[in-house]
């Protein structure tokens, strides 16, 4: 049995019926080509005369997953046109109208972790082919079953969006403008299961992949209305310019969605609600929330070389008590172009341009965020969900109220309050020219626990304006443009940091599990590794030495396992103390998950209708601690991969992993916890996009009846330099195996004008 290919049923049973597994399929080749399709087409007209002008557009997207199936595709054809009449010397009139359909078909994910996850973590050993029993044969429980015999979800959707334009100018330098904008969306979302059969993994029996067919049908709609009134007022008196803007906002948004599924439905082809017999299920929702507000902004300029500018809001929401509904968020910027300035005249040959910047101002936040990371329109309601209990009254299972949350009626808008420092800076022309800013942000009154309560009484303190963070950052940028005759070529880079800290909140004890004062944002908390246990750790009874310690809960450890540094007074043991920053026992923070110091490098170069572009984009340093099977050799339902196969055996003592155990135990779970060795660096480079166009010329355009034409190639996401197995994308570390993976994308097309 050295040879799997002797046995294309994947699969051998011995002399004495022992059954032997040998996959040597690929997964994902099983379910993915190496390549998807897609197709995107735009038209556009514009056009008018001396008081009208008019733009049309229409688009066409058709694109092709890169799973084998026909059921991975998305559709969509958009529509956009603008009208603008000039009824008048003094009256305007707009219309922007949008409009796009799509229709999305998209794989059921099933099985345990999502056709990804279940592809990435199915066991090495396990069998993938087809199985036969009793003369029918079954397929392998894998992620190409659930593609080829899933069903797909259908996911339809309309946006249309409307604005209307008045503009009015009674007096010479004012202008007056009403908006009017009414956006729609509607969404229909339709999944029907349907039952099919496989072989379970380590062959344990035919199963069904549900125990009912069922179908689900899921519409829901957007209604968003608002209006927007303004007037601008510009005038000069000498070298001094000022303009004055005020006006009034309302917004409106109002949402609905049912949901209905029934179970056992009879046709497969044809499935509907009433072609269903079992069970039905219902729900629905609706939401909806207001904001009102009044705006300005004051600017002066003198000589475009002194310049203030003054703004303020304030605005009112629906989705706070009603005697905390609005704030009052002003702002301050100046600004000093000193390359403007007569005693500058010299150095204009060398500093074409620089400016002092200094701001100050503030936003306010009214969002929510519930746990599922959608608005909570109605945090000042204490809602009570219903539900059915685990207990039979008279054989039915009675409905209950959910005890209802404590709430404030106090808490009001997070305030955001920022203060920047810049500069912008332009040399030899401006070819060389660039911008850099200082800034730091202070966020305060942000909803979180006011108080601690006693565990009885049963339900989470009420969120109040509790809790205040600082962030301290910086943004650098840079380009240089040139040309050599027929050539030119540009050439920039962009670099920012930041950094958050907690400074305020209600965590007297400074437990490690929830935000605390003084906690860095991202900060992780662990061990440090120091080797692994080896023999001569042990006496001859199996017990370590004296002075070696061993991790808590842990009643034996092994050679090969995880020996961390011990840093408090038990030295006889490694453990987390009291959880708290002030007794972490022997844990240490040892990284943050904070992205830093994000950067990005553009270039370009043309030359007699040749352009070249390049992109590229990356992270300078994060700290990621990888919770995933495909992270560990082995593990219960895991498969193994070739970067796990570094692991610690008697005759392997040098190994990056430690040992292994046949079930993932109390030691697995002790070498796994958060430690120093096995954080993974999540910096990167990635190769965003390159494009290569030629424009033809223009005598050449017009021998056939156009304008212009364009040829381009382009492509994206082509690759990645980092620290990580091959197979991981570090922008998708924080994703869940339901994601779809990021994709090289490869575009060949024209653009032309005629």
């Amino acid at each position: 049995m050295a040879n799997p290919s002797q046995y294309p049923n994947g699969y051998v049973f011995d002399e004495d019926g022992n059954l032997f597994l040998m996959r040597e399929n690929d997964m994902f080749a099983d379910m993915m080509d190496n390549y998807g399709f897609m197709q995107n087409h735009s038209f556009s007209v514009s056009g008018g005369s001396s008081r009208t002008n008019y733009r049309i557009g229409l688009g066409y997207t058709n694109e092709d997953g890169i799973l084998i199936t026909d059921k991975d595709r998305y559709e969509r054809a958009n529509l956009s046109s603008f009208l603008s009449v000039e009824v008048n010397k003094w009256l305007t009139t707009q219309l922007d109208i949008r409009y796009a359909n799509s229709t999305q078909n998209k794989v059921e994910q099933g099985g345990r972790n999502g056709i990804w996850g279940s592809a990435m973590q199915l066991p090495s050993y396990q069998n993938i082919s087809p199985y036969e029993e009793d003369g029918i044969i079954y397929p392998a429980e894998t992620s190409a079953t659930y593609i080829r015999y899933g069903e797909p979800r259908i996911v339809k959707k309309t946006d249309l969006r409307a604005l209307g334009r008045i503009i009015i100018s009674p007096l010479k330098n004012l202008k007056i403008t009403g908006e009017y904008t009414y956006n729609r969306v509607t969404n229909y979302n339709r999944m029907y299961v349907n039952q099919y059969k496989y072989i379970g993994m380590n062959f344990t029996g035919v199963l069904n992949n549900t125990e009912n067919t069922r179908y689900a049908l899921t519409q829901g709609f957007t209604n968003y209305n608002a209006i927007n009134i303004f007037a601008n007022y510009d005038f000069s008196i000498g070298n001094h310019h000022i303009s004055v803007m005020g006006g009034f906002n309302q917004e409106e948004n109002h949402a609905e969605s049912q949901w209905t599924e029934r179970k056992d439905v009879l046709l497969s082809n044809l499935p509907s609600i009433s072609g269903a017999t079992g069970t039905t299920t219902a729900t629905d929702t609706f939401n909806e929330y207001a904001l009102r507000g009044l705006f300005y902004r004051v600017n002066y300029s003198y000589k475009d070389r002194y310049m203030l500018e003054a703004n303020g809001r304030y605005d009112g929401t629906s989705r706070f008590p009603k005697n905390n509904r609005f704030g009052f968020f002003p702002s301050f910027s100046a600004g000093w172009r000193i390359s403007e300035e007569p005693f500058m005249t010299a150095t204009r040959d060398v500093l074409s341009n620089f400016k002092f910047r200094a701001s100050w101002g503030s936003i306010g936040n009214q969002i929510i965020l519930l746990a599922d990371g959608s608005p909570d329109n109605y945090p000042y309601i204490p809602e009570m969900a219903p539900g059915l209990t685990n207990w039979l009254v008279d054989g039915q299972r009675p409905t209950t109220l959910s005890t209802p949350p404590m709430v404030s009626s106090a808490f009001t808008w997070e305030k955001v309050y920022t203060l920047d420092f810049g500069v912008d800076f332009g040399f030899f022309d401006n070819r060389l020219n660039g911008t850099f800013d200082w800034y730091r942000r202070d966020t305060k009154g942000m909803l979180a626990p006011g108080m601690d309560l006693p565990w009885v009484v049963g339900v989470a303190a009420a969120k109040q304006n509790a809790a205040n963070l600082k962030t301290y950052g910086w943004e650098l940028e840079l380009n240089w443009r040139d040309r050599i005759k027929d050539f030119n070529y540009r050439i920039g880079f962009n670099l920012y940091d930041s950094q958050s800290e907690i400074t305020k909140f209600n965590n007297e004890t400074n437990l490690l599990g929830t935000y605390r004062k003084g906690q860095k944002i991202g900060e992780i908390w662990g061990y440090v590794t120091d080797r692994f246990y080896r023999e001569d750790d042990f006496n001859a009874d199996g017990t370590l030495k004296e002075g070696i310690p061993i991790p808590k809960g842990v009643g034996k450890v092994y050679p090969g396992d995880i020996l961390y540094k011990n840093f408090d007074d038990d030295a006889s043991t490694i453990w987390s103390g009291k959880g708290t920053a002030d007794d972490p026992g022997d844990q240490r923070i040892i990284g943050n998950s904070t992205p830093r110091f994000h950067y990005g490098i553009n270039a370009g170069l043309s030359w007699k209708g040749f352009d070249l572009s390049v992109f590229l984009r990356g992270v300078g340093k994060r700290d990621f601690w990888r919770t995933d099977q495909i992270a560990w050799p082995t593990g219960t339902w895991g498969s193994l991969f070739k970067e796990t196969l570094d692991f610690w055996t008697p005759e392997h003592t040098d190994a990056y992993f430690p040992r292994v155990y046949a079930n993932n135990g109390v030691n697995t779970a002790s070498n796994r916890w958060k430690q120093t060795k096995y954080l993974a660096n999540a910096a990167y480079l990635k190769l965003q996009n390159i494009t290569l166009s030629y424009t033809l010329p223009k005598t050449w355009a017009k021998q056939i009846c156009f304008d212009e034409v364009k040829v381009f190639f382009s492509g994206e996401n082509l690759h990645t330099w980092d620290h990580l197995p091959e197979g991981l994308e570090s922008d998708m570390l924080s994703k869940g195996a339901w994601e779809y993976p990021f994709m090289k994308k490869f575009s060949l097309g024209f653009n032309v004008t005629f």
